[in-house]
């Protein structure tokens, strides 16, 4: 079996290489701006082979892109509303950035650029492995399967493992039944005679049972499992981890991403040598011969050295071609002798030479400490002091000084960084207003001492009641306003509810007592000022309903 040794691994040619790339006109292009759209999570392995081999190419190139990722995790948010919020974040976040290309890698993502592919009429558009019907598309986007040859994996799978019965694992989504349909007809096609069971759609444990009871003349294929037929959604790459921690036979698959799994391998897609054909694009432009090339370029032979060694596998029967992935090295206990000699000698060395060097130098250099050291300890008394100070300031700034709750300033930076995380996520996000009744009466028959001490007993009930991810502040005179992240209308009613109980409770003096108003707003896609204005309204009825009530 051959070995493949990168070409660019070599330090002469790397080096020659680096050289060529500074002085070459590209260096001086500007750069484009980029967008990659993956339909599924951030912490998907394959999506994450994407972005390093992208990366690594202009790493390589000293170009200074400017890339931007985003994820529709389509896998947790299925939903149509999903999908809507999704493209109005794209627009909002990019409407004053120009994007010259546009990469939507996986069906989920470009079903979302087929339904809205007027929104990217400016930028160079790629499809990578779509698996839709595209139709008609403008001129500016590009179609690039990257799709796996399942009859060539299949064929490569067969002949590492003759005559064994076949159990193929796949999750219940469209795709992975397709991806096992056409596998298994493969199978069929080119060895008759082989058995094949599906364990397709089931969910984790009862796959895991059954792979644990396999017969040794059995291999599992995994072609990947998002979710079960109950609706379960898991990770493939956790699958994969369980699956071979379970079973009682080899496992194999066609996604590099799933290699530190424990399955063995096979002819696979590379998530990350398709990174590396996306960033060459970059540089060739678009083309016939440029998508060819991509197709061809993004697969290989690829297995885990560790796996072959525990299923007693012989390399010699992998192909010529096969890269063989986390072989065991010793080259450092091999050489540890020598290394360790040079080293010593090294710096047995080096210690002589700085010896004589700075023998002359020791009383200067003790002067220098000693006057370095006492400037470090002001230096520091000072930063201190300093830190300490800058930390009241930031406090004052936004604290309200009476209640010692944030002030109006706070809360409204606050709230627009809640409604812009809220219309990101769609997440509810909700909203109190509280205004202390009849207050001036207060005031007017106490004192304004009095109505003081009311006003930080009311903050007190308020700030006691709620949550750590609210925020509650002094809206301005009597007035208070609660923001509820991730609460409905009703939790936040329900909330109100709670507090203008206890807030009924905080004494005056003996025979009096205090009241408040509520006015409960949720956000629905309006402006911050719009919340506030409904909430306002609310706290309004609650007054007109003669005080000391909720409404929303």
């Amino acid at each position: 079996m051959n070995k493949k040794v990168s070409f660019l691994k070599q330090p002469i040619i790397k080096a020659c290489c680096l050289i060529m790339i500074v002085l070459s006109p590209l260096s001086f292009a500007d750069s484009p701006r980029v967008l990659w759209v993956f339909s599924w999570h951030k912490d998907l392995p394959w999506q994450q082979e994407i972005e390093r081999g992208f990366e690594s190419h202009f790493e390589s190139t000293l170009l200074d892109s400017k890339f931007y990722y985003e994820y529709l995790d389509s896998a947790r948010f299925k939903d149509l509303s999903h999908t809507d919020a999704f493209i109005r974040y794209i627009t909002s976040k990019y409407k004053n950035k120009h994007l010259d290309i546009v990469f939507f890698e996986g069906e989920p993502a470009s079903q979302v650029y087929l339904n809205n592919a007027q929104l990217f009429a400016q930028s160079q558009v790629i499809l990578i492995n779509p698996g839709v019907e595209v139709g008609n598309l403008p001129d500016s986007t590009a179609v690039i399967s990257a799709k796996l040859d399942y009859q060539k994996a299949t064929s490569s799978f067969l002949q590492l493992n003759p005559n064994k019965d076949v159990v193929i694992v796949a999750g219940d989504e469209p795709a992975a039944r397709s991806r096992t349909s056409e596998v298994k007809s493969f199978i069929k096609e080119q060895s008759p005679h082989v058995s094949v069971e599906l364990l397709v759609g089931l969910s984790l444990p009862t796959v895991k049972n059954k792979v644990a009871l396999l017969s040794k003349n059995s291999v599992v294929l995994y072609l990947l499992m998002f979710d079960d037929e109950k609706g379960e959604h898991y990770i493939p790459y956790q699958v994969a981890e369980q699956l071979a921690s379970s079973s009682s036979v080899p496992v194999y698959s066609f996604w590099t991403s799933l290699l530190r799994s424990g399955i063995v391998g096979g002819y696979m897609i590379d998530g990350q040598r398709v990174g590396e054909q996306a960033a060459l694009l970059l540089e060739s432009g678009v083309s016939v011969d440029s998508i060819n090339s991509f197709n061809t370029q993004t697969h290989g032979f690829y297995f885990d050295a560790r796996q072959l060694e525990a299923w007693e596998i012989d390399e010699e029967l992998l192909p010529v071609n096969a890269t063989v992935l986390f072989a065991k090295r010793n080259i450092i206990e091999e050489y540890f002798v020598p290394i360790m000699t040079s080293f010593t000698l090294f710096i047995l060395l080096v210690f002589v030479f700085r010896y004589i060097e700075l023998k002359k130098y020791t009383t200067q250099l003790n002067g220098a400490k000693n006057a370095l050291r006492a400037t470090n300890e002001s230096l520091m008394l000072a930063q201190e002091e300093l830190t300490s100070k800058n930390k009241k300031l930031e406090d004052l700034s936004i604290t309200d000084h009476l209640t010692q709750l944030y002030n109006r300033t706070y809360l409204e930076k606050t709230l627009e960084r809640e409604l812009e995380r809220a219309q990101r996520y769609g997440n509810h996000l909700s909203i109190i207003l509280v205004d202390i009744d009849h207050f001036k009466k207060v005031n007017d028959n106490f004192g304004h001492q009095m109505g003081d001490k009311v006003l930080q007993a009311v903050a007190n009930v308020l700030k006691s009641n709620l949550r750590s991810i609210d925020s509650v502040g002094r809206w301005g005179g009597e007035e208070f306003l609660i923001l509820c992240p991730n609460s409905s209308l009703r939790q936040a009613t329900l909330l109100a509810e709670k507090l203008r109980s206890e807030v009924e409770r905080v004494p005056i003096n003996r025979t009096s007592r205090i009241t408040a108003s509520f006015g409960v707003a949720c956000f629905h896609n309006n402006t911050s000022e719009q919340l506030i204005n409904e909430a306002d309204v609310a706290l309004y009825r609650s007054k007109d309903a003669g005080r000391n009530c909720v409404c929303a």
